[in-house]
């Protein structure tokens, strides 16, 4: 096990995320998600690590369902430069694009892994069960995405 002193971890919901990394100086978009560079490091300050919802990551849309693999390269990202290595770039994949239409309803349209729309979707049952499984698709999908 390594130990890194004074190493601190500071989560935060969406919905206070921007207005915490505004207050702290951290460069924020127009949306308020903190800005980070392709390995998902603040571009303010590299000892800074943002994911999810809170971050404006290069090339990747405001989807639930990529917070989970966020957070395995960020984790992997760390290690890496404990050991003084390079830190890897975080490669946004895609599937779908899902929306739920309240209880029980949901529409999915797939997508290549660069996110441009196919012709096929899901819609009903099936496009509830694909919305689920994006919504849970961090430990489904973890590390490169579904499929990669």
């Amino acid at each position: 096990m390594t130990v890194v002193p004074e190493m601190k971890v500071v989560v935060v919901g969406a919905g206070y995320a921007g207005m915490l990394a505004a207050r702290s100086g951290l460069t924020v978009d127009g949306d308020g998600r903190t800005a980070v560079d392709a390995s998902l490091r603040c571009v303010d300050d590299e000892r800074l690590f943002a994911i999810g919802d809170c971050a404006a990551v290069p090339g990747a849309r405001f989807a639930c369902a990529l917070a989970g693999p966020q957070a395995v390269r960020a984790v992997d990202n760390l290690r890496r430069l404990l050991a003084g290595r390079t830190p890897a770039p975080y490669t946004p994949r895609y599937i779908a694009r899902a929306v739920t239409l309240g209880r029980g309803g949901a529409v999915a349209q797939f997508t290549r892994r660069d996110d441009s729309l196919r012709r096929s979707h899901l819609a009903g049952r099936g496009g509830v069960v694909l919305k689920e499984l994006a919504s849970r698709g961090g430990k489904f999908g973890a590390g490169t995405g579904i499929g990669g």
